[in-house]
């Protein structure tokens, strides 16, 4: 057996471990799954077969390259341990996110809290004579709402007020 076939054959038996692991009549333990890969995937057949193909690799200018050997156990529990790391890595960074986030929201509601300035003191006649014109708002007389909307906006001016101070909206 070439050493190309050891490889696709021990790939070919971790399928089918891991689809026996995924398939929903199947109840299996993630961990025996683990073990059963590890079985097919961590022999010193694969490992020399992997390392054989690995030396032979030619690069683009026809020079053989030699790749330091490394036993599939190795790189197995190499590359479960990046994952770990890269899952740990990733949740970090999250966590950084929502902490910058937060503090965002807090500094933002802080500046808004020491901008706020309440609104200009109206005199009780100036907002009196602004409720009577928004009371004619609900005319029947689209030209006598339209008048009153536009009273009422002149006076806003007049008061040097924008509408959010006015009716006290954040």
């Amino acid at each position: 057996m070439t050493d190309q076939q050891t490889v696709i054959e021990a790939i070919e038996r971790a399928g089918v471990v891991l689809a026996e692991h995924i398939d929903p009549r199947i109840t299996s333990d993630p961990e025996q799954t683990i073990n059963r890969l590890i079985a097919v995937l961590d022999t010193q057949e694969v490992a020399g077969a992997i390392a054989r193909l690995k030396a032979e690799f030619l690069d683009p200018d026809g020079l053989i390259v030699t790749v330091p050997d490394i036993s599939t156990s190795k790189f197995w529990r190499l590359a479960a341990v990046d994952k770990r790391h890269q899952a740990k890595k990733k949740a970090k960074e999250h966590k950084r996110a929502d902490e910058r986030r937060r503090e965002e929201d807090r500094a933002r509601r802080r500046a808004m809290e020491e901008n706020y300035e309440p609104p200009k003191r109206s005199s009780n006649s100036e907002l009196a004579k602004l409720a009577k014109i928004l009371g004619m708002l609900g005319s029947g007389a689209d030209g006598e709402a339209l008048a009153a909307a536009r009273r009422a906006e002149k006076l806003r001016r007049q008061m040097d007020v924008t509408w959010d101070k006015l009716l006290r909206v954040d």
